[in-house]
């Protein structure tokens, strides 16, 4: 059982003045939480020696974000979204589930400090947008809508914010509008890179980069489609397809990627409901990962200092 008590500081988007171009805003979480069960890294395979271990609180600050846009004017306008999470960054010890509760030393502060969004757009019109830059990929409910008053629960649901990256953000190009009822987007994106994938978190991880850069030698696409027919109701359809094996540095000519894709493919459907004094929401989430089966061995085989993941697969589905 867990017990939470939230703050949301600030949700705000503001300008200097009427006439002024540029715009700031941002938004901050202040989280309590009392959990009353184990944090024992065997908690679940050995349960009964721990289900009456005591319970732990912890003072947290998930997102703390600011905004800055600038518009340019003839359709052209700016817009960065830099977030600190839990704190930002620092040193500080962690205990790796996946090593058998093994404590790490890492170069971070169990927090990060990320430019989610830097893009330039071109507005043609009401129904063609052109955004490129560092962008949100709107697929499920989460990413769609990851503000901390979009969603019910004091983190982001833990179902889709376990397997999926959230809030998933790539660099790419972004084609979206509104016509009618309709909203819709597509986006082209560098793919995930399964190096990064893990046996607890799925492809939550592949979005990531122990780089300086996002490696970009496999692409992927991403689209979503909201109707608004429905007074006070928004369904939404989202997806993703791209190929994961072989996206990573440096390149191999011959490497295992010539073989196998490692397939990724994402379908979701949401939809929320905000009319008569009710906020009801929902989701349903489809993945599937090819070739799941060759990644374990395919990292049993890499160098040990790698900088990514190692890891595992039972099943190629969630």
């Amino acid at each position: 059982m867990k017990s939470i008590i939230s703050v949301l500081i600030a949700c705000c988007a503001v300008t200097a003045s009427a006439q002024s171009r540029l715009s700031v805003g941002g938004y901050g979480e202040v989280n309590y939480s009392r959990n009353y069960y184990s944090d024992h890294v065997s908690r679940y395979s050995q349960p009964e020696e721990h289900k009456d271990d005591p319970s732990h609180g912890r003072f947290d600050i998930p997102h703390a974000v600011i905004y800055l846009g600038y518009d340019f004017g003839k359709g052209w306008t700016f817009g960065t979204e830099i977030e600190f999470e839990h704190g930002g960054t620092g040193i500080a010890y962690e205990k790796e589930d996946e090593e058998g509760g093994e404590w790490e030393q890492e170069t971070e502060k169990g927090g990060e400090v990320e430019l989610e969004q830097f893009w330039l757009q071109k507005t043609f019109a009401p129904w063609a947008n052109l955004r490129v830059g560092h962008i949100v990929v709107p697929v499920g409910l989460n990413n769609a809508h990851h503000e901390p008053t979009n969603f019910f629960t004091v983190y982001r649901p833990e179902g889709e914010n376990t397997i999926m990256p959230s809030t998933w953000h790539q660099t790419g190009i972004s084609f979206w509008g509104r016509y009618g009822k309709f909203r819709y987007e597509a986006q082209l994106l560098a793919g995930l890179n399964a190096d990064n994938f893990t046996n607890v978190g799925w492809i939550k991880k592949g979005h990531k980069s122990p780089m300086e850069f996002d490696v970009a030698n496999k692409y992927a696409t991403a689209v979503r489609i909201d109707n608004y027919s429905v007074p006070g109701l928004r369904i939404g359809l989202s997806g993703y397809y791209g190929h994961s094996i072989g996206n990573t540095y440096p390149a191999e000519k011959d490497g295992i990627s010539t073989k196998y894709k490692g397939r990724v493919a994402i379908g979701s459907i949401d939809f929320t409901y905000n009319a008569h004094n009710w906020i009801v929401r929902g989701q349903a989430d489809y993945g599937y990962l090819g070739s799941a089966e060759q990644l374990k061995y395919m990292y049993n085989r890499k160098n040990s200092k790698s900088p990514f993941k190692h890891s595992a697969y039972t099943s190629s589905h969630r």
